[in-house]
């Protein structure tokens, strides 16, 4: 039955990356307890029969006197079976000041994160099931958190899938004793000062599938309701640009709270493969900044992404952005993701109104030399024969940010001068005619 439900899985996850199976690359996370280790197992036999790669991952927190047996477990499971294992050690300084699950779930989603970096997983799987579901939603209940939360724990994050999450405790303590599967009970699980802990003592002597049933239909509503309301957000008022994120205050500010981590989490994960995990008190802290804060306000939300205040929006860029060098637009070029294409006969005619695709210039001209670079202090440009506009003021009348300011192409002659701000102005001068033997170079957006 478990196989049977996980290959079936696998075969979904697979469609919906436009890949075949035997072309994925599978991190499975294991604990050394129970669920992991059937996860493990079962995935592994699955790798033999439809090829795909497949690697572990561990993380030791050192919380109690089992952690060290544990991943040793894992490190034994990982050799019989010729697979990697990644492991992390914890330190128990990391997280003793911090509510212990929440910090751990922190850590070991960063660490997950950071090996995907490197490796390139198409999936990376975790043994959440639906007791662990059922659980979450009492707990959520209890601290009576909002609807968004009582969706409880998703299937689907990013790179993150849970297969098991339909499936109930029972038919995995089955699938192991079937199969011989040796794990380690987490002595963690009988400490009682943690409400997940009570909530699972408790549900030991629950008996009664409609009850279970009760708290899984409070999550499928609040999934229901969840998904329709994504899909009546103004997707315009988030957009990916070229090396950014790009979200409009305003809409950001009407949403509720949830949805506002949701937003900036789905849209990080898009653009720059990373998933975000704070706390409750730094999100509050984030939604505050971003609506009372002045222009200029940069906030890390990882130790390479960061969010940057402006007047109508708010930017979320990577540290790791740099604005390309200068080059010379002499055939096709890509500066910055920002397309280029050189067309040396001209079939049609360009008015100078039409700034925001084109720029025709003397064949002697080009010939000496046309470049594309960031901007600079002082960079202006002549519009006509007696005047000349500040490229900082031009950015400044179409509301351009910062961050955009400093990727935008600036497009100069062979002596540097600025001659093209693409989509905002032009000189005239060099595009005052458009006889056959000049140059149009195109902007593609």
């Amino acid at each position: 039955m478990l196989g049977g439900h996980l290959e079936t899985k696998l075969y979904s996850y697979s469609k919906s990356l436009n890949k075949n199976v035997d072309e994925l690359r599978i991190l499975v996370c294991i604990s050394g307890g129970l669920d992991s280790c059937v996860l493990l197992d079962i995935i592994f036999k699955l790798s033999c029969k439809l090829k795909f790669k497949l690697n572990a991952a561990h993380v030791n927190y050192a919380y109690h006197n089992r952690s060290g047996v544990m991943s040793n477990h894992c490190y034994e499971i990982s050799k019989f079976l010729n697979i990697k294992l990644f492991t992390l050690n914890v330190k128990k300084n990391e997280y003793s000041n911090f509510n212990f699950e929440a910090k751990a779930r922190q850590i070991r989603y960063n660490f997950f994160d950071k090996i995907d970096k490197v490796e390139k997983y198409d999936l990376i799987l975790t043994a959440h099931h639906e007791m662990d579901q059922i659980e979450t939603i009492i707990m959520k209940t209890i601290q009576n958190t909002s609807w968004i939360s009582k969706i409880g724990i998703r299937e689907f994050k990013g790179k993150i899938r849970r297969p098991l999450l339909q499936i109930g405790k029972a038919a995995i303590q089955d699938y192991a004793k079937s199969n011989k599967i040796v794990f380690y009970d987490d002595p963690s699980n009988n400490d009682y000062t943690r409400l997940r802990n009570c909530i699972r003592l408790v549900l030991k002597n629950v008996t009664s599938n409609k009850a279970k049933s009760y708290y899984l239909n409070i999550s499928k509503q609040s999934l229901y309701r969840f998904n329709t309301s994504m899909q009546t957000l103004d997707k315009s008022k988030v957009s990916l640009n070229k090396s950014y994120i790009k979200i409009n205050k305003i809409f950001f500010i009407s949403l509720e709270d949830e949805f506002k981590k949701i937003v900036i989490q789905d849209a990080i994960m898009n653009k720059f493969d990373e998933f975000i995990i704070k706390s409750k008190f730094f999100w509050n802290k984030l939604f505050e900044l971003v609506e009372k804060s002045q222009s200029g306000k940069k906030i890390f939300l990882s130790k390479n992404i960061y969010l940057s205040l402006d007047r109508f929006n708010f930017i979320i860029a990577s540290k790791e952005l740099n604005p390309s060098n200068k080059i010379v637009l002499n055939e096709n070029k890509k500066w910055n993701d920002y397309h280029f294409e050189i067309e040396s006969k001209p079939n049609c005619l360009y008015s100078y109104e039409n700034k925001i695709n084109y720029l025709v210039v003397a064949t002697k001209l080009f010939k000496k030399g046309i470049y594309v670079r960031s901007r600079k202090p002082g960079d202006k440009i002549k519009v006509s024969d007696f005047m000349t506009k500040k490229v900082k003021n031009i950015f400044i009348n179409n509301k351009i940010s910062n961050i955009e300011k400093d990727n935008f192409p600036i497009i100069t002659d062979s002596c540097d001068n600025v001659i093209w701000v693409p989509g905002l102005e032009r000189s005239k001068e060099v595009a005052s005619n458009n006889k056959l033997n000049n140059i149009a170079i195109k902007y593609i957006i």
